[in-house]
């Protein structure tokens, strides 16, 4: 059995810039993005986004920017509303969904999945 991870300090830049290093990215740039404002109005715009797609609760899903699915929910019901394909996107979501916002829209970039 392995041991967990340490526990790191997020507010820690050099333990952040140590992490983005072991994911591949670049310490330094990492160090030096982390030192500047860089970013700084999109993470302050970001709750704002959310409430203008209707996000109430976490965790909350946004499947292909047009269907939202909020709150606990079973995996089957994860994996039906997630597309797969142009034609599966193009299907209604299922019944059970607890959200849906056919014409919400995005400021900025929408969140990945």
């Amino acid at each position: 059995m392995t041991a967990p991870p340490p526990l790191l300090h997020l507010g820690d830049r050099t333990a952040l810039a140590d992490v983005a290093a072991a994911a591949g990215l670049d310490r330094d740039a990492a160090l030096a993005f982390l030192a500047s404002q860089e970013g700084t109005d999109e993470v302050r715009a970001e709750p704002a986004q959310a409430v203008d797609v209707g996000v109430t609760a976490v965790p909350t899903f946004i499947f292909d920017r047009k269907v939202v699915l909020q709150g606990a929910q079973s995996p089957k019901l994860i994996l039906e509303l997630s597309p797969r394909s142009p034609r599966e996107r193009s299907r209604p979501p299922p019944s059970g969904s607890t959200l849906t916002r056919p014409n919400a829209t995005f400021r900025g970039t929408a969140p990945q999945l």
